[in-house]
């Protein structure tokens, strides 16, 4: 089985969720081709060519909405179960929209014609 890395079998990889860019790179948001001492662009706008080690929290891309909730797994199997959950979300799809309709107005004069 052949791995397609672009580092040597010899040369240590990076970490998972290192940042592939220098300080500069990533703050102005360009690639970084992290050659060394300096990278390309380092060089370009005669800046010192370091890389910090800040960590990226796990998991930060696969957040969750607020408010999100975990379907049961009896629902999923169970027809009824299933039947249930479908009155609920319908129930609140219509809650939703009578909070965002316009409510007419109880006001008695009509407009001017």
């Amino acid at each position: 089985m052949s791995s397609e890395n672009s580092t040597s079998p010899g040369e240590p990889q990076p970490a998972a969720g290192a940042r592939k860019a220098c300080d500069l790179c990533f703050r102005k948001k360009i690639k970084c081709d992290m050659l060394k001492p300096t990278c390309s662009n380092c060089s370009l706008y005669n800046a010192e060519c370091r890389t910090s080690l800040i960590r990226q929290k796990p998991g930060g891309r696969a957040r969750r909405r607020v408010g999100a909730q975990e379907a049961p797994e009896e629902a999923s199997e169970d027809p009824e179960g299933i039947k249930a959950r479908l009155e609920r979300i319908e129930k609140l799809l219509k809650e939703a929209a009578e909070q965002k309709a316009p409510k007419p107005s109880t006001n008695s004069e009509s407009p001017p014609l």
